[in-house]
């Protein structure tokens, strides 16, 4: 996911953070916005991880094939 891509689903649930002027949270308005971007964070690390799993798996490693 990209930068725009979690802004826009910030303001797709949270429309105020778009106009102009002052923006105030809550302490729960808070630990929201932290817990939507640790999720966020957390599943395309999870999907890094996979492609990366994906790509070892298919490329051969030299050093295990010339150490046999």
């Amino acid at each position: 996911m990209t930068k725009e891509e979690l802004w826009d689903l910030y303001t797709a649930k949270n429309p105020t953070f778009e106009g102009e002027g002052t923006v105030t949270m809550t302490t729960a308005g808070l630990r929201k916005l932290f817990d939507q971007t640790y999720d966020q964070a957390h599943a395309q690390g999870i999907k890094n991880g996979r492609a990366a799993q994906q790509l070892e798996t298919k490329t051969p490693n030299i050093f295990s094939q010339l150490f046999k």
